[in-house]
């Protein structure tokens, strides 16, 4: 299993104390690691964030699972287990063993600074998580047994894959109520790190990852949807230039100007609020990537109205997910919001089924396609040609010609189009 749910009292005093107290029983072989982690132990106001360091023999299992442009990941089976409790009878932790970890291997120029800013914000978000906890939890770091002096983050595996992939695998058992419950997942995350002053700025349907967990309480099993990658988080006060591959769920503003904030985090929420009802990404007909950038910020998104022949969205959520899309970031609503509104969705859709809120869902669940449907292609092309047709003359962001040819996209450099659009 890849969390644990249940949340226990953290004793700053004693469980400080007990951490500090083992400092001299093991070491990285770095001193700028073993610094890093120990300032992680002094500095912990709950489990979620401080970390271990996790040597190469409590590990078993390493497979590679996977590489991007960042770093390679690979899945293993930490013996031990992460520190679940901590017992006051025995001043000790209480570990669950065999638990399924996964391990980033980062391959920047300057490793450990960079090894050191991915997980930052993971902890810095953790300072402020009680109780219900959904950003993908850090446990530690350990060495690259095939690269000596290389360092490796030890993390929850998302051992039931992404939401893209869920999506596909589970769509004709999706009914409105798990739909709910995988967004009330999602939004949490996004409150936690918005309330530690950060944004994501990288939210798609493959940062969010399917864990199981133990629900000791009933002694089941159960899964939780988590938010991950927090490697491009950065505080709110930053910016960056750093242009997105998945600009299907990017903010107008966050391409045309590199302008990130929590508003264009819930541009992002509001397109996996349109997927998980699709049941595909948007836009997918438009695979020039300078030429989907320059329609989004034109105006395009995804298709409603022009899908109700075959998707049916209930009007509350229909109108949350337009709000998320406002063109004007200010008037997007945040994510407590959403969070009490998804919250009052799903109250009423486990409990009072009889109110009207929750019977606009049970209604689109009795119409529900068991399988994604099919042409969506079609339909998206005809909604771009009438929403780019609509755009008002005089918005700063409509200097584009949505019909031009994409060799005019492909033949210029991305900024050059960007800077036209400004």
């Amino acid at each position: 299993m890849s969390s644990i749910s249940d949340i226990n009292d953290w004793c700053k005093i004693c469980n400080t104390k007990d951490l500090v107290d083992h400092f001299s029983d093991w070491s990285s072989g770095d001193h700028e690691v073993d610094e890093f982690i120990r300032s992680t132990q002094r500095k912990a106001t709950s489990k979620f964030n401080f970390l271990e360091w996790i040597p190469n023999e409590c590990l078993k299992d390493v497979k590679e699972i996977g590489r991007g442009g960042f770093g390679k990941f690979y899945s293993a089976i930490w013996i031990d287990g992460p520190r679940s409790r901590w017992v006051s009878e025995k001043k000790e932790w209480e570990r669950y063993g065999g638990v399924k970890v996964a391990l980033k291997c980062l391959l920047g120029d300057k490793p450990n600074k960079e090894l050191f800013d991915e997980i930052i914000p993971h902890l810095e978000i953790g300072k402020n998580i009680l109780g219900r906890n959904n950003i993908l939890q850090i446990f530690g770091i350990t060495e690259n047994l095939s690269t000596p002096g290389q360092y490796m983050i030890v993390m929850a595996l998302g051992d039931n894959g992404d939401l893209y992939s869920y999506i596909k695998i589970h769509f004709a058992s999706l009914d409105y109520q798990k739909k709910i419950e995988i967004l009330f997942d999602i939004i949490t995350g996004i409150l936690q790190i918005h309330k530690a002053k950060f944004v994501h700025r990288d939210l798609h349907s493959r940062n969010i990852l399917c864990q199981q967990f133990i629900k000791l309480s009933e002694g089941r099993n159960d899964s939780r949807f988590v938010v991950g990658d927090l490697g491009l988080a950065q505080r709110i006060i930053d910016t960056s230039d750093y242009l997105f591959e998945m600009a299907e769920y990017c903010a107008p503003e966050v391409l045309a100007k590199r302008k990130f904030s929590e508003a264009s985090d819930i541009y992002s929420f509001g397109i996996i609020m349109w997927e998980l009802v699709v049941g595909i990404r948007p836009f997918s007909y438009l695979s020039n990537r300078y030429m989907l950038v320059a329609a989004i910020i034109q105006g395009l998104t995804p298709p409603i109205d022009e899908l109700k022949t075959k998707v049916h969205f209930p009007p509350a959520y229909k109108m949350l997910m337009e709000q998320c899309w406002n063109r004007d970031p200010e008037k997007r609503p945040t994510a407590q919001v959403i969070y009490e509104t998804i919250g009052v969705w799903l109250q009423n859709l486990m409990f009072t089924r009889e109110k009207s809120i929750a019977q606009e869902f049970v209604e689109a669940d009795e119409k529900r396609l068991l399988k994604i449907p099919e042409n969506i292609v079609i339909t998206e092309k005809i909604s771009a040609k009438k929403q780019l047709g609509d755009i008002d003359e005089g918005d700063d962001s409509s200097k584009l010609d949505f019909s031009s040819s994409i060799d005019y996209y492909t033949s210029r450099g991305i900024s050059v189009i960007l800077e036209q659009m400004k």
